[in-house]
């Protein structure tokens, strides 16, 4: 494609290196109604690359696009791209950003509610609906019925003007007329060229039907981009999953005495079933890992403790204390309370473990136990993808693109999308060789059959040694919580700098201020966690780690429920199981994990990978070119005038 072709929709006077060749490629995708991989390192430009190839293809004339990302960042910068081609190019689209209907919601702010998002939408769908004494003022005075009131016209009509608006400034225009933001952005919707919004918009049935009917589109009419696609295996898996613990079953207990709810004793008999189960795996030292249980067992046991007399009478029951939650979330709202119900929360979860039977679900116990801690839930897990994602192929077209998709195969079968449909394109890092460096470790693993207090020992003596050569900021990824542990109890007391260790509550703002504050530190977390994925460490465009460190393989842990996993996609896939299971999985954590390290051409850093099976035949599953550059070392002293040289050269 010549680049005049669309240099006039381009809004920077110069492309980075391979830039035309992703431009080009999502041109063809959204031309030629197709599903496009695009596998493209962080810092290329892929988002302003994909929104110049869709105007290149025709823009709004071939379809609507909707974008999808899995963070507010992320959405941040196809609002800053969208303006530039407005102010640059005079490309006068209207888009419509959103961002969680909680997040957007004035009285959230105003009342100080802290709640889960579920228990929010509960709340929010009762004062929509009026099934309460109260009302949402602001809900009402942007809508009636099906239209919108004229001041909401007043405002749409100024957003539409303006042509892209960041959700806050949405919020705040909205809030100052009394009106509901996330309702004045469906309504922009409805006028919008570009939509915007996380993956819920496309995966979960009852978001998309409202979005596409605020919308007045059809899904086979609309263009889809998945932003970070990398992450939507396991994403599309745990929206369709979810879990339970025991201490929600106690406090919905108490809760149902407190309101009068007539549960017919189902919830004491969840409590004993669920006490029983965590009894027998204390008993039989089954920590920290999921257990499958039979699908049957928990719903016979409901069923003869309630006296109930089949399924469907449990499904009856579920669906009453389903709305007895909704009355006690409106109760405890208007009382000036947190507007949760427990006893909503069992009767939702329950449902979905009596509707989910098929083979492509597993049901598990967890007892999880850390310190003096222990915590006993039950699960239920999806195991193919591909029930959500099947959608994915009613799009006019669809783009998938991250730096990690470099096994198009995996996500084609996963993914279950039309591979007639599909086309690869992988594009190779655009800045030197020599701005990242990567070692492999060959003198330890954590292959479970070595691990040990020695093994361990030398892990963390080696890493100490590693951090001080490094001398800046180093992020520390483990495969585990319990290996991160078990490492992090024998570095204390060796470093002299500041560390930060993850935990299931650390706050991504908690990481950055942490990296912002201190120019010699370390960030120590989990290879798919919160820091590894979720946190741009990032200053003024530039990444403020010096190197990334991966001590051990992320494999996934070999559980009964990832067992379950691997069968299911043998008797799916054949032999790709144990690849698609397990390998696939750990590449892209430790590509993730390292992606936080090189966001832009000026950035340098050291990827170290202390596990020798990095250089063995696991590498065929890592990227080329990191194979090309992998230097393999055995002598800690080798390594440490490696990293001190390369040190040298970077400052």
């Amino acid at each position: 494609m010549p680049q005049q072709d669309f240099l006039e929709y381009f809004p920077y006077p110069s492309l980075r290196p391979y830039q035309d060749k992703a431009i080009a490629f999502s041109r063809d995708v959204f031309r030629d109604e197709l599903i496009g991989l695009l596998s493209s390192p962080c810092g290329t430009g892929k988002s302003i690359s994909v929104l110049t190839g869709y105007l290149a293809a025709g823009g709004p004339s071939i379809g609507r696009l909707l974008v999808l990302t899995r963070t507010k960042n992320q959405s941040e910068v196809y609002c800053r791209e969208l303006q530039a081609l407005r102010d640059r190019r005079g490309v006068r689209m209207i888009a419509s950003i959103f961002v969680s209907r909680q997040d957007m919601c004035p009285l959230v702010k105003r009342r100080g509610l802290k709640t889960s998002y579920r228990d929010f939408l509960v709340l929010c769908r009762a004062l929509r609906k009026g099934l309460g004494e109260e009302l949402c003022d602001y809900y009402f005075n942007t809508v009636h019925g099906w239209y919108p009131t004229k001041r909401a016209r007043k405002v749409v009509d100024k957003l539409a003007e303006l042509g892209v608006s960041s959700p806050d400034f949405v919020c705040e225009v909205s809030e100052s007329e009394g009106l509901c933001p996330y309702e004045v952005t469906k309504l922009l919707s409805h006028r919008a060229h570009v939509i915007i919004g996380n993956y819920n918009y496309a995966l979960m049935d009852p978001v998309r039907e409202s979005v596409l009917s605020k919308m007045g589109a059809d899904v086979e009419d609309l263009n889809c981009v998945f932003d970070e696609a990398h992450a939507l295996p396991l994403y599309a898996a745990e929206l369709l999953s979810d879990e339970l613990s025991l201490t929600t079953v106690q406090r919905a207990t108490t809760e149902a005495e407190e309101f009068k709810v007539d549960d017919a004793g189902l919830l004491k008999s969840l409590e004993g079933f669920m006490e029983r189960t965590e009894e027998r795996l204390v008993k039989a030292n089954a920590l920290n890992e999921e257990k499958l249980i039979e699908h049957g067992s928990l719903v016979l046991a409901l069923i003869e403790d309630t006296k109930l007399r089949s399924p469907s009478a449990l499904k009856s029951l579920l669906a009453d204390l389903e709305e007895e939650g909704e009355r006690i979330r409106l109760q405890r709202s208007q009382e000036g309370k947190q507007p949760v119900s427990y006893v909503g929360r069992v009767a939702s979860f329950l449902r979905l473990w009596v509707e989910t039977e098929e083979s492509k679900f597993v049901k598990y116990a967890m007892v999880e136990s850390y310190d003096a801690s222990r915590r006993f839930k039950l699960g239920i897990r999806c195991l193919d993808p591909s029930v959500a994602c099947r959608v994915l192929n009613e799009f006019r077209s669809c783009m998938l693109m991250s730096g990690t998709l470099w096994e198009p195969d995996y996500y084609v079968d996963v993914l279950g999308l039309d591979a007639k449909r599909v086309r690869f394109l992988e594009l190779p890092s655009p800045f030197p060789d020599e701005n990242m460096m990567i070692i492999v470790d060959m003198a330890v693993t954590t292959k479970f059959e070595r691990r040990s207090d020695v093994e361990w020992d030398k892990m963390a003596s080696r890493l100490v040694e590693m951090i001080k050569a490094i001398d800046g900021r180093v992020a520390v990824f483990f495969p585990s919580y319990e290996v991160m542990s078990v490492i992090v109890n024998r570095l204390r007391g060796q470093l002299d700098v500041p560390m930060l260790v993850e935990n299931r509550g650390t706050k991504i703002s908690e990481v950055k201020e942490f990296a912002t504050k201190n120019e010699k530190c370390v960030l120590l977390g989990v290879a798919r966690g919160k820091i590894s994925e979720g946190v741009e460490i990032v200053s003024e465009g530039r990444s403020m780690l010096n190197a990334v460190i991966l001590a051990g393989l992320p494999y996934p842990k070999n559980t009964e429920l990832h067992q379950a996993l691997t069968e299911y996609f043998k008797a799916k896939f054949g032999d790709q199981a144990f690849k698609y299971a397990t390998v696939m999985p750990c590449s892209i954590a430790i590509a993730q994990s390292a992606g936080r390290l090189i966001r832009g051409p000026e950035d340098r850093g050291l990827v170290i990978l202390m596990d020798s099976r990095a250089a063995r035949s696991f590498k065929r599953y890592l990227p080329r070119d990191w194979v090309e550059r992998m230097r393999q070392r055995l002598s800690l002293d080798a390594i440490i005038r490696e990293i001190r040289a390369f040190m040298k050269n970077t400052s």
